[in-house]
């Protein structure tokens, strides 16, 4: 059959190849002829194939027929309204109201303008009726404002066109009608005008009085704003008109604003008139009472005493001992002459001194400072004091004498034997250990020889020195072989130093005592098997090992590949190999090389920065990255990808592309993705869709169009057309607005309207009827005008009133008066009486009408009305809603639509305008005008459904596609859920999950550290399309849709947190800054500190380093870094150690974290800079007083002593303590630790010398005649025997000459006959037996000749011929030396040989030795 919108004639192939032309149409089936298709009715337009006439837009409106397209619709004119589709007639606003062109309803006019007509456009209210100055319009003014009634209000004022602005603070409107803000009057002076408040009220009269302790000058608003400032205070006694804020008087101040009354100046001020705060007293005076006003009434300080600081109320204190203050002192150590100076040299200053008190006779003091009587100094031992000079000594006690204290002469004691002293001695001192001397008054000893020792006083010779030991020049006992060195032989003058590899750890080794410990080095003269940080040895380095007996540390290193960062490795084992990440291209490293080049990575043992062996390293391969050091490639993170191998980074996702894995892809449709998504697109929020692929900002998903809704994220298309009973304007979220939390996107139909299912704007309920409720859902929700009223215009909330009398009105009747039957009524037919309030004349047949009077036949009734008994016009009863009505219908119901359809509309005419049951819901029964109901919880209804539980579609898709193309709906699956009324499944919500088919609701919440998109399945989804574990720097509690940021202050590197609590405070010693960090933004910033246990970390620089403390970066609390003893912080924010400030000079700083130095140093203790303690040892930061000098308390550097003198020990605290040179030594300079060197060659020093040539006599003098003085002689020392001097200034003694001998430095005396002296004898030799002298001067003797012999001190050999019996072989020394032995003898003299002794006869003996004839030999008898 050919299709309604369609005519077929004969040859018609199929029902849709002729459509009806545009501007017509055809709502029925079969027809056979264009004029079968009728032209469009006004308030409607017809495309070309039109069924159903399309209405007009709300907005618009159409008085004619035949409109083809939207365009023939007239926009409706401004100061009217068209309300609804299809209207025919636009109507008026009426007064107070206003309109645009096009609009489909009117507003209130608007404030600040009037609208006096019935029709008044936007347009005209605008320009031609505005409030006029001084008057006010509220909204929705109806007429033309009046002078009166539309005054301004008073403490307002009101500019033309605009509403009513309070008076500014500070102004007051006591008058109605101000026209601007110029007539609001000024606040007048002590009076202010003001009003709080965001939009505060106006001001019509002054608020009140100024305050007390302010002023307000004319035109002040805030009461506060003039406070009499510091200087001044507030004096309630001023008169009107004179400004109550006066000068603070003398003796007085004023420091702070507002102050009702002065305060008295303190004690230790003053305050001048207008002071705003007290003045101290300056240094050097004091004030113990109040008020004063002027420095002038300060008092000075008196004599004896300090005044330190300004602003004192009485002395600091008196003077200090050492000091003398003479007035005005401003320290207790004055020293600028004027006000006071340092005690001088010869006298003492007790506490309190107002001036020097001279020491007393018999006393004597060198040094200024003293603080006592008890200072000054008695003469000190080995000087004298004759009491001319109290400053010093007079001298030193003479050598050879000694001066036990308080001598008035040099030549107190004598010097006895066996000891010695030197010039300025206090006692005689015995020749030390490893000297000798045998003489009496001498001035010094003889030192034992090299390789021996002399360990008792007066020894006459030395002893060996034993192996294992050696002895000096002058060694009083053998000393052992010092550890590290050792000696195998005796006499030895030293040692040999330890082999390398060996170790000498005891003392007086004769032998090394084994070799160097495995981990340790030993060089030559290890003193350890184990040394550490020795000259001679240490721990193995890094990137080394030693083995037992190591002699170097750079003997065995670890090869290449490997490294050792320890010291003191043992063997091999102990070299690592590189770490992943890192490379070692070298033997003996102590770490890596360096990181792995970028674009390779290093996965240990790597010898290259660039390995490409595969084993140790390689490039990194596609779809990863590689950056320095990297011990692994790393994948692409989500967000970026990569296409190449050897790449350090990867490169950002392009926008309208999602990068995972990796991989880049197109955005889908319903998300956009910008520059580096991953695998996390952004889906189009709600009250947007998009359709396409490859977007790539949010603000390209489109609005969802009016009368449909976008309820969810990532929408590719609308959700569905706006609820039944709602109207949705663009960009609604939700089907259902409730108008509240909604205003922008619609709300509920309101009465006098009504709104089908995709409804954009509510449309009126027609004329003859009306509408008292919310929520109307179709125009037959409108209630008909009940019979025997009338309902006279479009969108009435109640009927206009009864019928006229003389007319009557049928349900839905218009006019009171209905003249035709287009008003639902009309005049009385003949026959027929209407009184007032009639509802019906009397009734023509059923499916007749009868439209004239006085008429008995009636005519059939007309296609699309319904004509029942009594029938005035077929035009009074439209068919009905739900059903159709060919010509000659008789009842409305005759013609039901069928089940699964419904119709809304009335005046159809055939079975094809039912309407498929909409979206939704379902229509289970014929004769509907609006669907049964919403399809059942757990369902899906698509359109034209006839259960609640439709059954014909069980393969529904989310990609739209419809299987089978006719099916009504179907069961909800897994992953969506279906409420009541569902037009298809829908997507399980952000949140929760569903894990079943049939679901109304979802399961339930999403599982706690987990968060669910749309569509999860189930409580803890990991795809990441569904949803995913919490990631790193934030927490999901259950339900979560999204991850929630952990806040500023905390951070959390963890998955899966699951509360607030579980993100991690900001550690101490690092900062939080933002929200949802995976670790801490950074360490502390030094100079400053971070410490969790006040509080979130977020802005470190609330937190700066406090004084005495220092802050590197990453500190955790405000005195975890004290600037450590010896250094002080006089500032905050010191970033690192180096910024603490040393402790000066003179001063110490006993304890860490220090704001200022401690106090002074000590006396007898020199405190450098960075001193601990008030008595320094350690050298560094001070030291006791260091040799040569003196050093009183707080000294800033050491005082020398004086030329003359000396300190070799340590600790000096005043010049006292400085000691005289000592015999032998000068002091030719100040400050000296030791003398200055040895008196010359030629001289000798007693004491105090002050040259190394003296001449004065007291302090040394030129060697005498026939004594010696060698290099550091403290007295001649006589020659010794066998030497001799002739003339004064003798360095040593001459060798008497061989062949004379000299007695005690005497002139030589020659050596006399029978003696020998060989060079430097003392007394002349004798010559030994078997030699002899013949003549004098001779330096050795003569061997006796053979033939005789010479006893000892011969001078001749001549009368000592050899005797008989005898032999004297040359240098014999006695006659009997040499007998003939036995059984020879020898009867003659002279002999020299033994063969001159002669055998006895053959048969005689001789028993007895030196005979010397034949007849001594006795008879022997052999048996």
């Amino acid at each position: 059959m050919c299709s309604s919108g369609h005519y077929c004639p004969q040859g018609t192939q199929r029902g849709t190849q002729y459509p009806c032309p545009a501007g017509t149409y055809a709502p029925r089936l079969g027809n056979g002829r264009v004029e079968d298709c009728a032209a469009c009715p006004a308030g409607a337009f017809c495309p070309s194939g039109t069924s159903k006439p399309v209405l007009c837009p709300v907005g618009t409106y159409r008085t004619e027929h035949g409109a083809a397209v939207a365009a023939d619709c007239t926009p409706c004119p401004g100061g009217y309204y068209c309300p609804e589709l299809g209207t025919v007639s636009p109507q008026p606003c009426g007064a107070g109201n206003f309109s645009d062109q096009g609009s489909a309803s009117c507003l209130p006019c608007l404030v600040g303008h009037y609208c006096a007509g019935e029709h008044t456009s936007s347009e005209v209210m605008l320009l031609a009726m505005v409030c006029p100055a001084g008057l006010l319009c509220p909204q929705g003014q109806a007429a033309v404002p009046d002078t009166s009634a539309n005054a301004c209000p008073r403490g307002y004022y009101c500019p033309q066109g605009d509403t009513g602005k309070p008076c500014p603070s500070g102004t007051y409107g006591e008058q109605m009608g101000l026209s601007s803000v110029a007539e609001c009057l000024p606040c007048p002076m002590g009076k202010y005008c003001y009003r709080e408040g965001i939009e505060p009220p106006g001001i019509p009269n002054p608020t009140g009085d100024c305050p007390p302790g302010y002023r307000c000058p004319p035109g002040t608003g805030f009461p506060f704003s003039f406070p009499c400032m510091p200087g001044f205070f507030w004096d309630n006694s001023s008169t009107e008109g004179e400004d109550p804020c006066t000068p603070c008087p003398p003796g007085y101040y004023c420091d702070s604003p507002a102050m009702p009354e002065p305060k008295a100046c303190p004690a230790g001020f003053y305050c001048v008139e207008g002071s705003s705060k007290p003045e101290p007293c300056p240094e050097g005076t004091y004030s113990g009472r109040q008020w004063l006003s002027g420095p002038s009434e300060c008092s000075p300080c008196a004599r004896g005493f300090y005044c330190a600081a300004p602003g004192q109320t009485g002395p600091s204190g008196p003077c200090k001992a050492g000091f003398y203050c003479q007035g005005r002192a401003l320290t207790p150590l004055p020293t600028d002459g004027v006000t006071g100076d340092v005690c001088p040299a010869g006298a003492y200053c007790p506490p309190g001194c107002p001036s020097p008190i001279p020491c007393p006779a018999g006393t004597y003091s060198n040094l200024s400072g003293l603080r006592s009587l008890q200072e000054c100094l008695d003469c000190p031992p080995g000087l004298y004091c004759d009491g001319t000079n109290s400053q010093a000594p007079s001298g030193p006690c003479e050598a050879g004498y000694f001066c036990t204290g308080g001598a008035k002469s040099a030549l107190q004691q004598v010097v006895m034997e066996g000891h010695y002293s030197l010039p300025g001695a206090f006692k005689p001192e015995p020749c030390p250990l490893g000297s000798f001397q045998p003489a009496r008054a001498q001035a010094l000893c003889r030192d034992c020889p090299e390789g021996t020792f002399c360990s008792e006083a007066g020894l006459a010779a030395p002893q060996d020195c034993p192996k294992g030991h050696f002895c000096l020049a002058g060694s009083s006992f053998p000393l052992p072989c010092p550890v590290g060195t050792y000696t195998d032989v005796v006499r030895a003058g030293s040692c040999k130093p330890c082999p390398a590899g060996m170790y000498c750890s005891r003392a007086a080794l004769t032998e090394p005592e084994g070799h160097c410990q495995p981990g340790y080095y030993c060089l030559q003269g290890s003193s350890t098997s184990s040394p550490m940080g020795l000259p001679v040895g240490d721990l193995c380095p890094q990137g080394h090992y030693c083995p037992a007996g190591t002699t170097h540390p750079k003997e065995m290193p670890c090869p290449a590949g490997t490294w050792n960062a320890q010291r003191g490795a043992q063997d091999a084992t102990w070299c690592l190999p590189c770490a992943p990440g890192f490379f070692c291209n070298m033997s003996g490293q102590a770490a890596p090389e360096g990181l792995c080049a970028r674009g390779y990575y290093c996965t240990g043992r790597t010898k290259t920065a660039k390995p490409e062996d595969g084993l140790t390293g390689d490039l990194c391969p596609r779809g990863h990255f590689c950056p320095a050091g990297s011990a692994a490639p790393s994948p692409c993170p989500s967000g970026e990808y990569s296409n190449a191998t050897g790449q350090e980074k990867c490169f950002p996702c392009p926008a309208g592309f999602h990068c995972s894995s990796g991989l880049r892809r197109r955005c889908p449709p319903g998300f956009y993705c910008p520059q580096n998504t991953g695998i996390s697109f952004y889906p189009c929020p709600p009250g947007t869709y998009n359709p396409s692929y490859g977007l790539s900002q949010a603000e390209r998903c489109q609005h969802c169009p009016a009368g449909m809704f976008c309820g969810e994220w990532g929408l590719s298309s609308p959700s569905g057309p706006c609820w039944p009973g709602f109207f949705c304007t663009a960009g609604a979220s939700i089907p259902n607005p409730d108008g509240a939390t909604n205003t922008s996107t619609g709300g509920p139909c309101p009465p006098g309207h009504f709104c089908p299912a995709g409804t954009s704007i509510p449309q009126q309920c027609p004329m003859g009827t009306y509408s008292d409720r919310l929520y109307n859902r179709q125009d037959s929700s409108c209630t008909v005008c009940p019979s025997g009223y009338y309902c006279s215009s479009a969108g009435l909330t109640a009927p206009s009133g009864p019928c006229s009398a003389g007319y009557y009105c049928s349900s839905g009747a218009s006019s009171p008066s209905p003249q035709g039957m287009w008003e639902k009524g009309g005049p009385c037919p003949v026959s027929h009486f209407c009184p007032e309030g009639s509802s019906f004349p009397l009734p023509c047949l059923a499916g007749t009408y009868n439209n004239l009077t006085r008429q008995a036949a009636c005519f059939p009734c007309a296609a699309g009305y319904y004509c029942p008994e009594n029938t005035t016009s077929y035009s009074m009863n439209p068919c009905p809603a739900g059903f159709y009505c060919p010509k000659g219908t008789r009842f409305a119901t005759e013609f039901p639509c069928p089940r699964g359809y419904y119709n809304p509309d009335p005046m159809t005419q055939s079975l094809d305008s039912c309407l498929p049951c909409p979206p939704g819901h379902y229509c289970g029964k014929e004769n509907l005008t609006a669907a049964s109901g919403m399809c059942d919880a757990g369902w899906f209804c698509i359109s034209a459904a006839w259960t609640s539980q439709p059954f014909d579609l069980d393969n529904y898709t989310n990609t739209n596609c419809l299987c089978p193309a006719t099916a009504t709906g179907g069961k909800c699956t897994a992953g969506f859920y279906c409420p009541k009324g569902s037009p298809e499944p829908l997507p399980c919500p952000p949140g929760f999950y569903c894990n079943a088919s049939g679901l109304s609701v979802p399961t339930g919440e999403c599982t706690a550290g987990f968060y669910c998109k749309a569509g999860a399945t189930i409580p803890n989804p990991t795809d990441g399309v569904t949803g995913n574990i919490c990631p790193g720097g934030t927490y999901c509690t259950a339900a979560s849709a999204v991850p929630k940021l952990c806040p500023a202050g905390t951070f959390s590197s963890l998955q899966g947190r699951r509360t607030l609590s579980e993100c991690q405070p900001c550690p101490s010693g690092f900062y939080c800054e933002e929200p949802g960090l995976t670790a801490p933004t950074g360490q502390c910033w030094e100079g400053y500190y971070c410490n969790n246990q006040q509080g979130p970390v977020i802005d470190f620089t609330l937190y700066p380093c406090p004084r005495g403390f220092y802050c590197p970066a990453g500190t955790n609390s405000s005195t975890q870094y004290s600037c450590p003893a010896g250094t002080f912080g006089p500032r905050q924010k010191l970033k690192a150690i180096t910024e603490c400030q040393r402790c000066p000079p003179g001063k110490y700083c006993e304890f860490s974290g220090l704001a200022a130095p401690t106090g002074d140093c000590a006396e007898g203790f020199w405190c450098k800079s960075g001193a601990r303690v008030r008595a320094p040892q350690d050298g560094e930061s001070g030291l006791p007083c260091p040799p040569g000098h003196y050093c009183p308390e707080g000294a800033p550097l050491p005082l020398q002593c004086p030329p003359g003198t000396w300190a070799g020990g340590e600790g000096s605290r005043s010049l006292q303590e400085c000691q005289p040179c000592p015999g032998g030594y000068y002091c030719n300079s100040s400050g000296q630790r030791a003398p200055s060197g040895p008196c010359s060659p030629g001289y000798y020093c007693i004491s105090g010398a002050r040259s190394s040539a003296p001449t004065d006599g007291l302090s040394g003098a030129p060697c005498p005649v026939s004594h010696f003085c060698p290099l550091g002689s403290s007295s001649p020392a006589p020659c010794p025997p066998g030497s001799y001097v002739p003339h004064t200034h003798g360095e040593e003694c001459r060798a008497c000459p061989e062949g004379e001998y000299c007695v005690s430095g005497e002139k030589p005396q020659p050596c006399p006959q029978g003696y020998f002296c060989p060079k430097g004898t003392a007394l002349p030799f004798a010559c030994p037996a078997g030699s002899y002298n013949p003549s004098p001067r001779q330096g050795s003797c003569l061997p006796c000749p053979e033939g005789f012999f010479c006893p000892q001190n011969s001078s001749s050999f001549m009368e000592n011929e050899c005797p008989a019996g005898h032999y004297c072989p040359p240098s014999t020394a006695s006659a009997t030396q040499f007998p003939c032995p036995k059984g020879t003898y020898n009867p003659q003299t002279g002999s020299s040989l033994k063969s001159h002794c002669t055998r006895c006869d053959p048969g005689k003996r001789q028993l007895r030795t030196s005979q010397y004839d034949r007849r001594m030999c006795e008879n022997w008898e052999c048996s």
